[in-house]
């Protein structure tokens, strides 16, 4: 992992008191799946859903997957999808370079993928995709929502082995403000924050 992201998350991780009872309770069980998954599979695939695919859902694949390396908890698999798709948005992108990561862009497409690169041994691949694409793990995973709408309307997922609410303020209301790059960064690091505190309980 690079320097600057391993930095970055020591100083994340010393704010958990950031991060209400209540919602530490939610966070508790989704350790707990995950613990359950890699004792009965020998691996964990988490599906971070919301409903464009272009903001949260990709800060939640990047987060989770930082801090299972951060925490060198192994056989952990991250992904993100939408009940449609459409594309990353640009300042979703610059908010994970702003972490320390580098986002190589692969295509010119109205839908481009972005290839991200934290340090580790694996790649993560971001693009707009919907929750039936054939890159996504097809059964015994755990869908973590991240916004309410696709908690709400999001088609019901059979094979999910569990299905977690984990709704967050979506970033897209500073678009057009002049305060992106602040209000983004501030979604990724919340994000980020909860998914080390998930990851810690697995130390």
């Amino acid at each position: 992992m690079f320097n600057l992201i391993q930095e970055k998350m020591r100083q994340i991780a010393c704010r958990f008191d950031r991060i209400t009872e209540e919602r530490k309770i939610v966070l508790q069980h989704l350790a707990a799946c995950i613990r359950q998954s890699i004792a009965d599979y020998d691996r964990v695939d988490m599906l971070y859903v919301c409903t464009h695919n272009a903001r949260r859902s990709h800060f939640g694949q990047v987060a989770a997957a930082l801090a299972a390396a951060f925490y060198g908890i192994e056989q952990v698999y991250t992904y993100s999808a939408g009940t449609e798709t459409t594309h990353v948005h640009i300042q979703t992108i610059k908010a994970i370079e702003a972490l320390g990561c580098t986002a190589h862009k692969m295509d010119e497409t109205s839908n481009p993928k972005y290839q991200i690169n934290f340090g580790g041994a694996d790649l993560l691949t971001c693009y707009s995709k919907t929750i039936h694409d054939n890159v996504l793990p097809m059964h015994q995973y755990i869908a973590v929502m991240t916004c309410t709408d696709a908690e709400q309307n999001c088609p019901f997922l059979p094979l999910a082995t569990f299905r977690i609410g984990l709704p967050y303020t979506d970033p897209k209301i500073a678009d057009g403000t002049g305060n992106e790059a602040l209000i983004y960064a501030a979604c990724l690091e919340e994000i980020l924050t909860e998914s080390l505190y998930v990851f810690a309980q697995l130390k």
